[in-house]
């Protein structure tokens, strides 16, 4: 007899066969396009943090506050520049201000604002778990801004912690 010819069953095997590993290999897809996902939201929430906090730090720098006073409202700070030095050609020169420079950094229904300039993310919410904290240690004060980000999946926490030293106004 000849056994060229494939039988019935023979083809549903090879059909049952088939199917399983086309399944298998759909889930192994699946699997790896939503850990990729994953993956490419953590880095955005990274860089976008990142981003966020050196714009922060920027401004805070180029303000240069010496002295803070509290808001009447939570996850609030004023803070206050009295003098700075400035450095030109011929010297260094004491600018005193008065009445001080004020700036209120904030975070405000679901955003972080530092004076006027609201800060923007791109990919993600700012939680509403975002808060804003300071405290006093010697005489440094200490500025911590939890950040929360928030995308359709996921939730991503940072902290930026900024310190400055509190002076008073050099006798001139």
């Amino acid at each position: 007899m000849n056994k060229k010819a494939v039988t019935i069953v023979e083809l549903l095997a090879s059909i049952v066969i088939m199917t399983i590993v086309a399944s298998l290999v759909a889930i192994l897809l699946s699997t790896y396009r939503s850990v990729n996902q994953d993956i490419t939201d953590e880095s955005k929430a990274n860089i976008e943090s990142t981003l966020l906090f050196q714009s922060i730090r920027n401004d805070l720098n180029a303000f240069s506050p010496t002295d803070y006073e509290a808001c009447a409202v939570d996850d609030c700070i004023v803070l206050v520049k009295t003098f700075e030095y400035i450095y030109l050609e011929e010297g260094i020169t004491l600018s005193v201000y008065e009445p001080a420079e004020t700036i209120n950094f904030r975070v405000d229904n679901q955003a972080i604002s530092f004076s006027d300039q609201t800060y923007n993310v791109d990919y993600f919410s700012i939680g509403q778990d975002t808060s804003l904290l300071y405290s006093i240690t010697a005489s440094n004060l200490v500025i911590e801004l939890n950040l929360v980000l928030e995308s359709t999946k996921n939730t991503y926490n940072f902290l930026m912690t900024y310190t400055y030293k509190i002076e008073t106004t050099p006798a001139t």
